[in-house]
């Protein structure tokens, strides 16, 4: 019988679980676009009619909701699944500030900030303030959300309903440093992701994670992991090779028992290795074909000047 998976995070997991085994994992749920850290704010009422016109999808209207409502936590601990899979990439949401009758902040779903302002047009309540990015926010005060978060989640004698720490699989998603190109070179991303920055305060957050949910299994990010041009939703920084999908697989198959073919290390050690390995060869690559056209343009050159010194 296939084990049951529901995935709180990013884009990452629901990529994930293109690549496995049907009969291995069944994917029950998928929870987007809910930072913890818009957690434990004021609860925010909208009209729902308002809401479904807005110019997002059905299921960016639904997040929007939950994250609004504040209710993530109630909904992950219901009918859960035998595993929890949680990243942290939604935390580079961009955020709204929010004031008037209440003063908190919204995540905005990436390359649709404007589509939330119809919304507060018809709202006294509330007014919409300025887009912000989310590692200009405090970390204690993240860190205070995450731990709440933790308490809600983990099963305790005050939570019987939440999950064990061994049920519990912290995936960390960051985001990649370039693109390996289809001519076989390596592309940068556009300069608005801020990658070292953004993966530097990402790196916080897996920290605070990982130490209020002691006995998480975690799926380290393996060195050196790459984009793809090829990637069903085009590219992105949280979109990856194949073969790092494939990666997380054999990972959460020894987390699961599923496989106990080798360790967590080992699997993060070899595919950090595969990926200075191809990272390698692609610049060798890139280096080989510059050389080349330097030599064609050494040519081009001293032929013209032969033609003048005729």
């Amino acid at each position: 019988m296939a084990l049951t998976i529901d995935v709180y995070g990013s884009c990452v997991g629901m990529d994930l679980f293109r690549h496995t085994d049907p009969s291995k994992y069944k994917f029950t749920r998928c929870v987007t676009q809910v930072p913890v850290s818009t957690l434990y704010e004021p609860v925010l009422e909208f009209d729902h009619t308002a809401v479904e016109k807005l110019a997002l999808s059905s299921y960016e209207n639904t997040m929007f909701r939950i994250q609004t409502g504040r209710i993530l936590p109630q909904l992950l601990r219901k009918n859960k699944s035998n595993y929890l899979i949680i990243d942290l990439a939604d935390e580079l949401m961009q955020r709204c500030e929010i004031k008037g009758e209440i003063e908190t902040q919204i995540a905005l779903t990436e390359g649709k900030e404007e589509a939330y302002e119809p919304i507060f047009a018809g709202e006294e309540r509330y007014i919409q303030g300025n887009i912000f990015s989310p590692a200009q926010m405090d970390i204690r005060t993240i860190e205070r959300k995450y731990k709440k978060f933790a308490s809600e989640i983990v099963v305790s004698e005050e939570n019987p309903e939440g999950y064990r720490t061994d049920q519990i699989v912290i995936l960390e998603a960051f985001y990649t440093a370039d693109i390996i190109g289809n001519e076989g070179s390596l592309l940068a991303h556009n300069k608005k992701y801020a990658i070292k920055k953004n993966n530097a305060w990402l790196k916080q957050l897996y920290e605070i994670l990982e130490k209020h949910i002691p006995g998480a299994q975690v799926i380290r990010f393996p060195d050196m992991t790459h984009s793809t041009q090829n990637h069903l939703n085009g590219v992105h920084p949280l979109h990856y090779m194949e073969d790092t999908y494939t990666y997380f697989e054999k990972v959460l198959d020894v987390i699961t028992h599923y496989s106990n073919q080798n360790t967590i290390e080992n699997l993060w050690k070899e595919q950090s290795l595969k990926n200075k390995l191809e990272t390698r060869v692609v610049k060798s690559s890139m280096m080989y074909s510059m050389k080349t056209q330097i030599q064609e343009l050494q040519k081009k050159i001293k032929k013209l000047e032969n033609q003048i010194n005729v």
